[in-house]
């Protein structure tokens, strides 16, 4: 590092802890646990065992007093903001120093970790970077180049936060004022890189609380690369510089991988707000430049408002996914009832079905639908036709205590009863679907959805509501809930559904919601298991935010996580 380093940020914060225990403990539990360790490892832990917990946070010289006293356990965090500059970067660091002993023990546990928020004034990019240590030894480093899909640089400024309410709460937690001081702090040290970065470049950011949008902008301007006034439509995509270089236009970019053209197109790029680019590629290459003309803005927003992290690079992938043999009379089909509201994701789902129909099964069907009520009413014969050809039984789990924790009553705000119920099996999706009028029995191999159907006055209420939850790593996101034929709610559901989303939510977070187990049972007896895990970035960089089977048996038909509801 250059010796010309030029601290202009530095702040410490500190909390320290003490773990007291019993001074004796219960015979029984001693010895039922030496049967237990000696079965499993023949040693018993290497301090004894101790009991009745009790969590002090102390001030420093409390936890110096008991620093060697091995009764009692101790252990210390410090955080170190720094904004510093060297060597044409300017860096945003906190450092993080965990130290801990358990009682009886003589040593301490220590980690390390630095994570970090670079830009190099020289070379014009952003590194978002982890190094955690044990000791001194590095046990993980990682490090990302200008990737702003992935909003390091919004969950780095959110880390701050925690860290600072956590450590300024006190030993009674007051989350309005443990809050407000880590919303400070994170703004104050934001704020000061962010300015520092503005007049060094002549670039200022103005939205800080969308800190990844407007990082990525700055991005952009400060190389030169051209961009439209919804360039934030736009930072979920992993652009590759040396591309940005040679198109000089993100606009221009993207038009040439996924392989578009057109004055239309352009214009909905450069103008269109929530833009779903993986949609307008595939109704693009699905029906060709004619017909993708005559359709209406609307069909190409986002309902969800998240369209995923969209990787150029592997559209050809993604291309191949609808490639299917439709006709012009079709064609006009797809974008009359497209303009009158109905989902691409369901035409590609019932085109997916015609195809699996023709090539698995030898089963020719024609398309005839005219409107939404015959398109319904077709899309659960086919699905029905496809269903009686595949004859699988599912069954999924979710965890031995999920169902039972879920399916409580839940109180409206009008004084009504709504009655959670989780969809197992085939036949639960099935019934649902005839009920509903929707295609969630499409639903019941996917390893990314949780269904739960609530239900208004009794667990097998007419009057209900079909939601559909996703799993992701940290937290479970509800991206739809219909009524019967595929229609919005009543606002008399909002609460309901409100107050499930949150149970949902922490039964995932306490570890009783698990990823689905799957069990699937053919007539002739052949038996598929199947457990839903998410995967790790591979090394193409290529990243699935979806759990997927751990058994190849088992085919996912779609890439990405499509509605099929409506």
């Amino acid at each position: 590092m250059s010796n010309n380093r030029t601290v202009h940020y530095k702040k410490v914060f500190s909390t320290y802890h003490i773990f007291e225990y019993d001074d004796s403990i219960d015979v029984d539990f001693y010895v039922e646990n030496i049967m237990k360790n000696t079965y499993r490892s023949s040693k018993i832990p290497k301090y004894g065992y101790f009991t009745g917990e009790k969590r002090h946070q102390v001030e420093e010289e409390q936890f110096i007093k008991h620093y060697g006293d091995k009764t009692v356990g101790v252990e210390t965090t410090k955080i170190t903001l720094v904004i510093e500059e060297y060597d044409n970067k300017l860096s945003l660091k906190l450092y993080e120093t965990h130290k801990s002993r358990r009682p009886g023990g003589a040593y301490f546990r220590i980690r390390r970790i630095l994570t970090y928020l670079t830009y190099n004034l020289k070379t014009k990019n952003f590194y978002f970077g982890e190094i955690e240590k044990k000791n001194k030894k590095v046990i993980s480093k990682k490090i990302r180049t200008n990737d702003f899909s992935n909003s390091y640089a919004s969950s780095f400024k959110l880390k701050i936060r925690r860290y600072v309410r956590d450590i300024t709460s006190g030993p009674e937690v007051n989350y309005v004022v443990s809050t407000t001081s880590g919303d400070k702090i994170s703004d104050e040290v934001i704020k000061v890189f962010t300015n520092i970065l503005g007049n060094r470049t002549g670039i200022y950011l103005d939205n800080l609380k969308k800190f990844d949008v407007e990082l990525f902008r700055f991005y952009l301007e400060h190389n030169g690369f051209k961009y439209p006034n919804t360039y934030y439509e736009y930072n979920n995509i992993r652009f590759e510089k040396r591309e940005l270089r040679k198109h000089i236009n993100i606009v221009t970019l993207i038009m040439n991988q996924l392989e578009l053209g057109g004055k239309r197109v352009k214009k909905l790029l450069n103008q269109l707000n929530n833009i779903d680019l993986t949609r307008m590629a595939h109704l693009y290459h699905l029906l060709g430049v004619d017909y993708f003309n005559m359709l209406d803005e609307h069909v190409f927003v986002s309902n969800e408002g998240y369209t995923g992290i969209l990787h150029l690079k592997n559209f050809n992938t993604y291309k191949s996914n609808i490639d299917f043999d439709i006709t012009k009379r079709d064609k006009m089909r797809i974008v009359n009832i497209l303009n009158n509201n109905i989902r691409f994701s369901l035409i590609l789902d019932h085109l997916k079905i015609i195809d699996k129909l023709k090539k698995e099964y030898d089963y020719e069907y024609k398309m005839s639908f005219t409107d939404r009520h015959s398109f319904d009413h077709e899309h659960y014969e086919i699905s029905n036709l496809l269903d009686s050809y595949s004859k699988g039984v599912v069954t999924r789990s979710y965890g031995d205590h999920f169902k039972e924790k879920i399916e409580e009553v839940i109180y409206g705000m009008d004084g009504g009863e709504y009655y959670p119920v989780v969809l197992l099996s085939t036949d639960d999706y099935n019934k649902e679907s005839a009920i509903q009028n929707n295609c969630v029995r499409t639903y019941v191999e996917k390893p990314q959805s949780l269904i739960i159907s609530l239900r208004e006055g009794s667990v097998d209420g007419k009057d209900r509501a079909t939601i559909e939850y996703l799993f992701r790593r940290n937290a479970m996101i509800r991206i739809q809930s219909l009524g019967k034929f595929n229609k919005d709610l009543s606002p008399r559901y909002s609460a309901p559904i409100e107050i499930l989303d949150e149970l949902v939510n922490k039964l995932y977070k306490k570890d009783i919601l698990h990823l689905p187990i799957m069990k699937k049972e053919y007539k002739n007896g052949k038996l598929i298991r199947a457990r839903a895990l998410f995967e790790d970035e591979d090394k193409s960089g290529f990243f699935n935010g979806n759990p997927v089977w751990d058994n190849e048996e088992i085919k996912e038909e779609d890439f990405f996580d499509f509605d099929l509801f409506q």
